[in-house]
């Protein structure tokens, strides 16, 4: 089964595949907005979804160290990787106090911040194409770029609010 949905929130994210789980479906493969399901036993994995360090690679210490905890990667997608373990093996948390919680959430605010910078300078680009006189390609792709960064901007003040959360209960 193909499920097409958009997230804008890791947690979201992992809550909704979590419980697509609970239904009997096993997410199996990623792409875009494309999320590919088999059927399975209700309950039988939990998923995580963590941040690399580099696009589209897996580190061998990380590989090594998913294994040591019997977690499966399942796909990775640009910086993002999908992680899913069988109940059977124990609880599956990655990030479970407060400071590493706020460590790695700053460290997706600064992914986002990168792509907004390079979204921006798209976005100058093409209207410097539109003062140029190629007022047809700006126009297509202008407000699509604007779309985009007003998303990334939606998507950091989340992730913003939630850092000032767990900081907020570490006082």
């Amino acid at each position: 089964m193909v499920k097409i949905k958009m997230f804008f929130d890791k947690d979201k994210e992992t809550r909704w595949l979590n419980a697509m789980m609970a239904e009997g479906y096993a997410m199996t493969g990623y792409f875009l907005i494309f999320y590919i399901f088999n059927n399975t036993d209700p309950g039988k994995y939990t998923y995580q979804i963590d941040l690399l360090d580099q696009p589209f690679s897996v580190p061998e210490s990380y590989r090594d160290f998913m294994n040591s905890l019997h977690v499966e990667i399942i796909r990775t997608w640009f910086f993002w990787v999908y992680l899913r373990k069988p109940v059977s093996e124990g609880a599956f948390e990655l990030y479970t106090d407060a400071a590493s919680r706020i460590e790695h959430y700053e460290k997706i605010l600064r992914l986002f911040r990168g792509v907004t910078f390079l979204e921006v300078m798209c976005l100058v680009v093409q209207l410097m194409c539109a003062l140029a006189g190629k007022v047809f390609w700006a126009v297509i792709t202008t407000p699509l770029l604007a779309i985009i960064l007003g998303l990334l901007l939606g998507t950091m003040q989340v992730f913003k609010r939630k850092i000032s959360s767990l900081k907020e209960g570490l006082d």
